[in-house]
Order: structure tokens, then C-alpha cells, then sequence
């Protein structure tokens, strides 16, 4: 196929740097180029799937992501190959152009080839924490659980993380496939680490500015598990597979899914559970208004990590302007950089 020939040949000049392959554009470079403009990069296919009109004419729609944020992209039906069906949460070498839709740019992907981890620079692709990060955060969790006074509560706790594995999942996941936060490989254990050391703190706060007892036992739980849902998730590759089960149902009814599961194998009192339920349903905006000290403080500190996180991304992906805008906080914020210390 002389396509596929010349994709090969193209492969062959591209930058590389000790035999791995490095990146030229990014995606957030796309948005300025022209129409009909040509691509030949590395991207991560974060989604994939088939679609097809009303005149049963096919296409694949894809979405393209690297380190600055992703494109859409489309493939029409003569360049469909049956292998680029498994490509999803794999790094590609993608062909294609430039094309505006709507007057919004997207990529017509021509041609797409997977690399082996190796064969490329894992941070131009994705954030992904490093090691010494991930058992940083697996140490802090840990160590979270341990802190927990109530029997009950800490088997319940450990149980889910320890013995059934969880934590160990954690590395690999992100919090949310659609990108709205911590949306990278990791992205999970980092969340849950540092919206649990937030808790403690506010929790220890509130002891001694608050008149009404505060659990932190209650905090560092519903810390820990505010974001069970994520753990539906799948690792593969460099995304995540969401598990296609009780979809339908949401977020919420997956937590309480995996929560009721937990409590069925090691039983706590009802009244202790609902109070926990409660802070896990209202610890996300689109939850209800929390009720109890305990899940007001887990709301704000997960507000507050998933902000930050938000602000991270748009810096990250700008690394020149001072000013930058950031689509998902829907404002310009100021990106620091190098002038952070104020010595």
C-alpha cells in the first residue's frame, strides 16, 4: 500500500532524540492553524468509536489528547483500517490535516500507527505523576486510614483500599474520563491524597475554633471515599476504561454501589453509614447541600483540590502568557511561573 509506505517514510524524519520519538506540535497548537494545514504527531487517542449517519454512511470519531489539552478528530470510511478499533488509550503516530467545522479546527486523521512505551516522552503526552509522587500519596493514604480511631470505620476503610486493592488501582486511574479534573493517569490517588490531608487539617481547625464537636474520624473516611466512584474504572493503557455496568444510574449510584458492597463485608451501624453516605453525596456541586460539620469541611477541601487542579491544567498548557484563560474555571487567571517567590 504506497499509503502506508509513505507514512513509514514520513515516520522516518520525524524529531527524534536517542531513538525516541519527540513531539512538534501540541494540540492546543492546532487550534491555529490553517485549513487543509498537515499534521504528523504524536498523540494519546483518549476516545474512539464508531459512528454512522442516516444515510448509513461511517465514520470513526476520535479524540486526540496530549499534555496541553486535546482535538477532536474525525476518520472517513475509505481510511478505516479493522486494527484502529483497539487504538484507544494507546500513543499514536497520526497523519492527517487540518479541517473546520462549525469554524471550530478538528483533525481528518488519514493514517494512525501505535508506539511502544519507550518509543516516546511520556510528558509530552500526559501528565503523569512521578514515582516518587504516587508513593508519596500511597504512604499519605495509608497512613490516613491508620489515623482513624473507630474500629468499625478503619476495617471499613481498609478493607476497600488495602485488602480489596483499591489503592493499588488508584495509580492508574484518573478521577474523571470526561476531563474535568485530575484527568490523567494517577490522577485518582493524587486527588483522594491531597483532599484527605485538606480534610484533616480543616477538621483540626474546626476543633478549635468550632464549638460543636467535629468527627474527624467522619472527615478522613469521607475523604477517602468521596470519589468512590471513579474506582468503576478500568486501567488501560495510558486512559481509562469505564465500565459500561449501572452507567445509566450515574455517579452517585455507582458510589453507593461500591460503598455497600465494602459494608456488606465488614457491617457498621446505619446511623454511621448514612452520616458517611451523606458527606460522599454532597462532597461534588452537582450533590446536595452538605447537612454536617464533617461534610461541609470534605465538599470545601475537594472543591478546593479540584479547583487548583483546574488552575494547574490551564498553566501547563500555556507556559509563555502571564495572564492565561482557563475554559473549565470560565476566567483568565494569573499563571506566575517563574516568579513565584516573592524574595
Amino acid at each position: 500500500d504506497s499509503n502506508i509506505r509513505a507514512f513509514f517514510y514520513e515516520r522516518s524524519y520525524m524529531e527524534k532524540s536517542a531513538g525516541i520519538y519527540r513531539k512538534t506540535y501540541y494540540a492546543a497548537d492546532l487550534r491555529q492553524c490553517s485549513d487543509g494545514e498537515q499534521v504528523f504527531d504524536l498523540f494519546l487517542v483518549s476516545k474512539l468509536r464508531q459512528c454512522a449517519n442516516e444515510r448509513s454512511v461511517r465514520w470513526l470519531s476520535i479524540l486526540l489528547s496530549d499534555r496541553s489539552g486535546t482535538i477532536t478528530a474525525k476518520m472517513w470510511p475509505e481510511n478505516i483500517r479493522p486494527e484502529y478499533e483497539g487504538y484507544e488509550s494507546k500513543v499514536v503516530i497520526v497523519k492527517g490535516r487540518i479541517g473546520y467545522y462549525s469554524g471550530r479546527p478538528e483533525l481528518i486523521v488519514e493514517l494512525m500507527q501505535p508506539l511502544e512505551a519507550g518509543n516516546f516522552v511520556e510528558s509530552e503526552i500526559c501528565r503523569c505523576p512521578t514515582e516518587e509522587v504516587l508513593t508519596f500519596c500511597e504512604r499519605q493514604i495509608v497512613s490516613s486510614i491508620g489515623k482513624i480511631q473507630s474500629e468499625k470505620l478503619r476495617a471499613y476503610v481498609n478493607g476497600l483500599y488495602i485488602e480489596g486493592g483499591a489503592l493499588h488501582e488508584m495509580k492508574e486511574l484518573p478521577v474523571r474520563v470526561d476531563g474535568q479534573h485530575h484527568a490523567y493517569r494517577g490522577g485518582l490517588i493524587e486527588h483522594v491524597s491531597e483532599v484527605t490531608t485538606m480534610a484533616f487539617y480543616q477538621a483540626k481547625t474546626a476543633a478549635i475554633y468550632r464549638t460543636d464537636p467535629v468527627s474527624l474520624d467522619m472527615v478522613i473516611a469521607g475523604a477517602l471515599l468521596h470519589d468512590a466512584a471513579a474506582l468503576i474504572q478500568k486501567p488501560a493503557g495510558y486512559g481509562a476504561v469505564m465500565e459500561d455496568t449501572n452507567r445509566l444510574m450515574g455517579y452517585r449510584y455507582a458510589a453507593h454501589s461500591i460503598l455497600n458492597e465494602g459494608r456488606q463485608m465488614c457491617w457498621i451501624p446505619e446511623d454511621l453509614y448514612a452520616r458517611l453516605i451523606h458527606i460522599v453525596d454532597s462532597s461534588h456541586e452537582a450533590g446536595p447541600l452538605p447537612l454536617t460539620a464533617e461534610a461541609m469541611i470534605v465538599r470545601s477541601a475537594n472543591l478546593l483540590s479540584i479547583t487548583m487542579g483546574q488552575y494547574d491544567d490551564a498553566c501547563q498548557e500555556s507556559q509563555q502568557n502571564d495572564f492565561v484563560y482557563s475554559k473549565r474555571l470560565r476566567r483568565e487567571i494569573y499563571r506566575v511561573g517563574g516568579q513565584g517567590s516573592v524574595e
